[in-house]
């Protein structure tokens, strides 16, 4: 006996147990829905969205060197990310890593579009800037999906 419980008497004891065992059920209760402990699960379709929409927002990219981009094929990949967004933020919370990620490949597309805008042409250099960086966010985003498989 502790020098707590032994400085209670019988009633006092029960009571300090029915306290700690209490205090014990709210704890486990309150855990049973963190949602850093939620599981999100490999999805193959977020795989092959990343990897189809990969080279296709890079080859996009390109006609930001010409005088005037095809606005038609900048509308229909935006349309295909928001698409891929849209996939990802229906799968929930316990998917917020792969949905920020997405999230942020689509605001550099149209931060770099709005940019590109009617505005001179961007140089081979900024245009290859522009594609390694948003590469490397599918990167990211690919690897997250990935290391959700084990």
């Amino acid at each position: 006996m502790s020098a707590v419980t032994a400085a209670l008497s019988p009633p006092g004891r029960v009571r300090l147990r029915a306290a700690l065992a209490s205090l014990a059920l709210a704890l486990l209760a309150g855990c049973a829905w963190i949602p850093f402990l939620q599981v999100s699960r490999f999805d193959p379709v977020t795989e092959q969205n990343l990897a189809d929409l990969k080279p296709v927002v890079s080859e996009a990219y390109a006609g930001f060197a010409q005088d005037a981009p095809d606005t038609t094929a900048l509308a229909s990949v935006r349309w295909r990310l928001d698409d891929a967004l849209a996939h990802e933020r229906a799968k929930g919370e316990a998917n917020r890593r792969t949905t920020r990620q997405l999230e942020l490949i689509l605001a550099t597309f149209d931060r770099d579009v709005a940019s590109r805008g009617g505005g001179p042409p961007w140089s081979p250099a900024a245009v290859a800037n522009a594609r390694e960086n948003l590469e490397e966010a599918f990167d990211i985003a690919l690897r997250t999906e990935r290391g959700k498989r084990r």
